[in-house]
């Protein structure tokens, strides 16, 4: 008995930690935006890129702003929850809960890049991050009478939801490779830099409390995941520049012990059961424009752009033990649940940079600020975040 609602109770949160780790991963360093690399030749930098967010605000199923976790509405209660000394399923609907939180993150990436021949480059990095989630409320009402005993047994189920989660570790390494060019005199325009590349993204390597296998989102962080970038710059004027920004990240299945619910399919944050299952996080398509005022003033450059995320939905295939597919009906039963379906989030994006490099010395360091913003979102939780890097460029030969 003991054990039983224990592994319960490490399953109710499960859909807490893993929506609020999308808004989280997707605001570390180099998903919402990056400017392509300097493309002198053999040169090599190390970038640390430093942000951090907040907020107790989300995008609900229309696009509009709630409270973070009630996007989800209020979660049912059965009596199965809280009494299981029958041995039997008890899906009697004792009453509800609504949850409301807060979450805030912290993330570091730290790279490393260096120019080879022919236009190519070679680059490796990690990046770490600490997420919290605090649960400020979470109102329950009930709609039927328990006897005395289950409302001891209410109380300890109450008691049992941490007020706070923690997660905290290396959240992904990559290692890349590209091909970066700058064009010079195309037409009527300055220059024409291409920057193509593609990387490899390792699962996470984290440790905290409340930990669930699927508590990562679609970037990669749970299973191998494989990312192709783009970006296009061009010279508009003596000091203005305009870019094109895209991703596409893709990632591997795998064989997972997936919560889901068998009785009440609505509940978005309240999970039951467990089923063994093939799990394929969802691709993920990033894409922005931007304008830099490029060295405007004593080696100041501003940029500024707008940034559109899409998420396409997860997808969660039950196994039996021997490895086949279980019935469809099991297959719809986790495919309705709200946090595996899509999601997509428009932001504004503010950067900063002061460069101590010229044309004639392309090396030493540049400091940068930046600041996201969403406009719209759904399904995302709807979160600020401001950060920092610091770059230093250096040319040798090998």
């Amino acid at each position: 008995m003991k054990k039983i609602k224990q592994q319960f109770y490490y399953s109710i949160l499960f859909f807490i930690m893993f929506f609020s780790s999308l808004g989280a991963s997707q605001y570390g360093p180099n998903m919402l935006f990056q400017k392509p690399y300097e493309p002198d030749d053999y040169i090599g930098n190390f970038t640390g890129t430093f942000c951090a967010g907040k907020t107790d605000q989300s995008y609900n199923q229309a696009g509009q702003v709630v409270p973070f976790l009630q996007n989800y509405t209020k979660q049912d209660i059965l009596l199965d929850f809280i009494d299981r000394s029958t041995g039997l399923d008890i899906i009697e609907k004792i009453g509800t809960v609504d949850f409301s939180g807060e979450l805030n993150f912290q993330c570091a990436n730290f790279s490393y890049y260096k120019n080879i021949m022919h236009h190519m480059f070679l680059g490796i990095g990690t990046i770490v991050q600490n997420l919290n989630v605090d649960i400020t409320q979470s109102n329950l009402e009930l709609t039927v009478a328990l006897n005395s005993h289950q409302e001891k047994l209410l109380e300890v189920f109450e008691a049992k939801i941490p007020k706070n989660l923690n997660t905290s570790g290396i959240l992904s390494a990559y290692l890349e490779c590209g091909y970066n060019r700058k064009f010079m005199d195309v037409g009527s325009l300055e220059f024409l830099q291409l920057y193509v590349k593609g990387a490899i993204l390792t699962p996470q390597w984290v440790q905290g409390s409340q930990l669930s296998l699927l508590q990562y989102p679609f970037t990669g962080n749970l299973t191998f995941g494989y990312q192709v970038m783009g970006i296009i710059t061009m010279n508009i004027s003596k000091h203005l520049n305009f870019g094109m920004f895209g991703t596409v990240n893709s990632f591997q299945s795998k064989a997972v012990e997936t919560p889901y619910n068998e009785h009440i399919l609505g509940n978005q944050l309240l999970i039951d059961k467990k089923v063994i299952s093939r799990y394929t996080p969802g691709s993920v398509y990033n894409g922005a424009v931007y304008w830099e005022l490029d060295n405007f003033s004593h080696h100041f450059t501003l940029t500024t752009g707008l940034n559109f995320m899409h998420g396409t939905a997860r997808k969660i295939k039950p196994l039996y033990p021997d490895g086949y597919y279980v019935t469809p009906v099991s297959d719809f039963n986790l495919q309705i649940n709200a946090t595996l379906q899509s999601w997509n989030l428009t932001a504004l994006f503010f950067e900063l940079d002061y460069n101590f490099l010229t044309k004639e010395n392309p090396q030493g360091p540049c400091l940068t600020l930046f600041f996201n913003t969403p406009l719209s979102g759904y399904h995302y939780p709807k979160i600020n975040s401001l950060g920092g890097e610091f770059g230093l460029s250096f040319n040798y030969y090998f």
